[in-house]
């Protein structure tokens, strides 16, 4: 792996150590199902309250 590559995963790796989070995204009834009983938000529903 080149320098600059190195350097670039480093930096993709740095962004992403803190404050990380998950987009629930269902793509069918059974997943839907399962993120509704932990309480997920879809992002179409969540969208609204977002802006």
């Amino acid at each position: 792996m080149d320098i600059e590559r190195r350097e670039r995963a480093a930096h993709f790796v740095e962004l992403h150590r803190e404050g990380c989070f998950l987009v629930p995204n269902a793509w069918e009834a059974g997943s839907a199902r399962i993120l509704e009983e932990v309480g997920a938000a879809d992002s179409w529903s969540a969208a609204p309250t977002c802006g």
